[in-house]
């Protein structure tokens, strides 16, 4: 298990395969639409977050070259998400995982990025524009549905943490180059979250897409950390609808609902653990347990829907479990406000 650095800040980006449940019909011209029409049949529950929705297929192969292989950096990929939302997003990385790949890159159109992840057969989006913010996402029913989030209506990040902050911290400007920062996370996520999710492959994917924004934001901020995804485990654990229970529950090693997380912990060498959950109760979308609270209390929990990759709700809670405040604007906490 290894230690780091505090972060002194936390930065939330405002900043062969075929076809997926149908392929794309081909553009006339430019780069190959990702995304198909589906006939919408009957809507699923949707959240008071969700602005507008329409169900689609996703061309997979829209993303690998005629070899089987993955675009390249410099590539280019329609992203079709309504009539009047069509951007054309132009990779500028793409990851290797375990499970798949991961493309991240910029919109031609304006100012926005995106993320594209495939993990184990299912797929996930997330694009980030002036226009609006985007996801796409597999539903409960096995359909690939996008979603147009609006930020204002979810639930927010608590002022605070959940336990002690250190006091206040006095800051030096170091402009001196560092070595990139290893950070080892553990994630655990409950059988509510895989079902609202869509499936394993699917919240493996969402996984993926959270762990590939936080470390977007962490490289566009030069700050020196990356995440390094672990272990990702599913817990029988029956959620309360409690997401303050839920850490104070994490974080007990002794109370019989997740104390088995500590001894994973320990196997797999995590210096931060994440759990996920599918109903936060309607308290917070995130919570971690102090701001550098040390090895023993670094945990956080992180609601899956809108908030998880959304709202940049998991990268969030691990920033403060580095030591990040908020924005000083929405800090109650002591600290470094001002110059």
């Amino acid at each position: 298990m290894r230690l780091w650095a505090p972060a002194l800040v936390l930065v939330l980006l405002a900043l062969a395969a075929g076809p997926v449940g149908g392929a794309a019909p081909a553009a006339a011209s430019g780069p190959p639409a990702l995304f198909g029409e589906v006939p919408q049949g009957r809507a699923e529950a949707a959240s008071p977050a969700t602005a507008r929705s329409r169900y689609v297929s996703v061309d997979v192969g829209a993303l690998f070259d005629t070899s089987g292989l993955p675009r390249r950096a410099g590539a280019s990929v329609a992203l079709n998400l309504f009539p009047d939302a069509r951007f054309t997003g132009v990779v500028d990385t793409v990851t290797i995982t375990p499970g798949g790949y991961n493309w991240s890159g910029d919109l031609r159109e304006n100012d926005g990025y995106f993320h594209l992840v495939t993990y184990d057969g299912a797929f996930m989006a997330h694009v980030a524009s002036a226009e609006g913010i985007f996801e796409v996402a597999l539903t409960p029913s096995g359909r690939y549905r996008v979603v147009e989030i609006d930020q204002s209506k979810l639930e927010d990040h608590p002022p605070g943490v959940h336990y002690d902050s250190p006091g206040p911290i006095t800051l030096v400007a170091d402009t001196t180059p560092r070595a990139t920062t290893i950070i080892d996370v553990m994630v655990v996520y409950t059988k509510a979250a895989r079902i609202g999710a869509g499936g394993t492959a699917a919240m493996k994917a969402q996984i993926a897409l959270a762990m590939q924004e936080t470390n977007t934001s962490y490289e566009k901020s030069g700050i020196a950390p990356r995440l390094r995804l672990v272990h990702v485990q599913e817990f029988n654990y029956a959620e309360p609808g409690n997401i303050s229970l839920d850490l104070n529950r994490l974080v007990a090693t002794n109370d019989g609902y997740l104390d088995a997380v500590h001894g994973l912990r320990n196997q797999y060498g995590a210096d931060m653990v994440s759990l996920i959950v599918e109903n936060s109760g309607g308290q917070y979308c995130g919570i971690a347990a102090g701001l550098l609270p040390g090895a023993a209390n670094a945990f956080q929990v992180t609601k899956r829907a809108d908030c998880m990759t959304g709202y940049y709700s998991f990268g969030h809670e691990f920033g403060h479990l580095q030591g990040a405040h908020h924005d000083a604007y929405a800090n109650t906490l002591p600290g470094y406000e001002s110059p």
